[in-house]
């Protein structure tokens, strides 16, 4: 069997795979974006430029799975160099229908005046379905949101992402990957034949694994993930793509989330919980308060300890993208003449700066009092009395 044709093969068996347990239809039309709402495009874009290719025996197809739209027609200049086939998944249908549409509109047309004309005309038939607020963002503010990164920003970005688009082959599925059978069926189709997945996106999918999503969330104990990502990562495990996805900030309401490039699972769920901890403390902001906790703290207080399950200082060092806040805290835990004892303070940033929360352990409560007072006024900080 030729390259091209086991490529074939591959395509037909990812779009024939039945959807398990899909919401209904009014949930997909209230939940249909045509773009990304994500800023940041030059990372993915830096990290793909400046990344060899993987080096993958002969005739190995190597792919990218794409999450959602992933503003694909911007990254497909330099996805190419990386993969033979995408393979776009979203449980949406209208997703599928309009990402399929920009594909093909990429492949025909000659010019970027071209492109947006029918583009134009295909979209105002298209959305004739959905409220204004579903189909936004629109192309205009994905430009002007990417500006020099975007394909249509310029002749030359436009003819690289048109000869990418050529180049490459496209599947297109509907599975639900947080449903185990639907799950199964998509990976087996690459762990049973020769292929290496060299990317994925998994956009803000971190932040749907859950009862309420991140956006969704009114305080900030109702953000509990499910953890279900983990059963994706698990699949993944005879791969090492580079993995791009997003986080949710506070700073710009129209496009909230960010873009982030990471080469492990590991940093992915580092990153994406350190992110998501930090825009709850943003939102839902609280005010440090003062006070000195018995030898029996409260099962109030105990609870939230243990929640952050936390062991060690070295398991804590370890963790990817953590930053040490431990010598912030020196002037206050350590004598003059003494050395810093780990064994007196325990600190975790939990996100990142300015966003931190600091988990502080000591036996001299009058030391407890002194870190309070001088915290940063955006430190949340919890105590626990060892006395």
């Amino acid at each position: 069997m030729t390259f091209k044709k086991r490529i074939n093969t591959l395509i037909s068996k990812l779009e024939t795979l039945i959807p398990e347990k899909l919401p209904s239809d009014g949930f997909f039309r209230t939940n249909f974006y045509p773009f990304s709402n994500e800023r940041g495009i030059s990372t993915p874009i830096g990290v793909l430029s400046n990344t060899q290719p993987a080096q993958v025996p002969q005739n190995t197809i190597r792919v990218a799975i794409l999450v959602g739209q992933s503003s694909f027609c911007s990254l497909l200049a330099k996805l190419s160099e990386h993969c033979e086939l995408a393979v776009f998944t979203d449980i949406n249908p209208y997703f599928k229908q309009h990402t399929q549409k920009l594909q093909h509109l990429l492949q025909t047309t000659h010019n970027r005046n071209e492109f947006e004309s029918q583009y134009k005309e295909y979209i105002n038939g298209f959305s004739l379905s959905f409220k204004p607020s579903q189909v936004q963002p629109d192309l205009a503010m994905r430009k002007a949101t990417l500006h020099s990164d975007h394909f249509l920003y310029s002749d030359q970005n436009f003819e690289a992402a048109r000869l990418a688009a050529r180049k490459l082959h496209f599947a297109f599925s509907e599975v639900n990957l947080f449903n185990a059978s639907s799950r199964n069926g998509f990976f087996s189709c690459f762990t049973r034949r020769k292929c290496e997945i060299t990317f994925i996106n998994l956009t803000n999918l971190y932040e749907w694994d859950a009862n309420i999503s991140l956006a969704k969330v009114e305080t900030k104990e109702q953000w509990r993930p499910k953890k279900q990502l983990k059963f994706i990562a698990n699949k993944m495990t005879k791969y090492r793509p580079m993995i791009m996805f997003s986080t949710r900030e506070n700073a710009i309401e129209s496009c909230p989330l960010v873009m982030q490039m990471c080469f492990s699972f590991k940093d992915y769920f580092a990153i994406s919980e350190q992110a998501a901890h930090a825009y709850l403390i943003a939102r839902f902001p609280t005010l440090p308060v003062p006070m000195l906790v018995s030898a029996s703290p409260t099962p109030e207080l105990s609870a939230e300890l243990e929640a952050e399950e936390i062991t060690s200082a070295s398991e804590v060092r370890s963790a990817p993208q953590v930053i040490s806040v431990n010598h912030m805290l020196n002037k206050y835990f350590q004598d003059e003449d003494k050395p810093y004892d780990e064994e007196l303070v325990i600190t975790y940033n939990k996100a990142f700066t300015p966003y931190q929360t600091q988990i502080i352990q000591a036996k001299d409560p009058a030391k407890i009092e002194h870190a309070l007072q001088d915290s940063p006024s955006k430190h949340a900080v919890l105590i626990k009395n060892l006395t």
